[in-house]
């Protein structure tokens, strides 16, 4: 059982490690870009299931106009959002990549 924080501290990343979670990366980069990602995957399940959820109103209108109207428009506001949130997540990835390699960069022995 932990004592302090510290031994609390050393018993969690022996215990992720077990698991298979990298430990080692500290910084406040890598902590940005995680909670970027998490983000940006909620925002991507989120969109994906409007998308489902469109089909679906689509598929059960029994004729009903407005719902086939209702549901055109989720379905073309979810590929938008869609769309939107892999451009970003594309974005970010590209841009925590060169930031990551430029701190690699300046942090060589020369």
């Amino acid at each position: 059982m932990a004592t302090n924080l510290s031994d609390a501290k050393t018993y969690a990343d022996s215990a992720a490690g077990g698991a298979g979670f990298d430990t080692s990366q500290n910084d406040i980069n890598s902590l940005i870009a995680t909670i970027i990602q998490t983000l940006l995957s909620l925002l991507g399940v989120i969109f994906l299931s409007l998308l489902i959820y469109g089909g679906y109103l689509w598929m059960t209108d029994r004729g009903n106009e407005e719902q086939v109207k209702r549901a055109r428009n989720l379905i073309s506001a979810a590929i938008i959002g869609l769309i939107i949130v892999l451009s970003a997540y594309a974005i970010s990835v590209f841009v925590l990549d060169q930031l990551a390699s430029q701190a690699l960069v300046e942090t060589a022995p020369e």
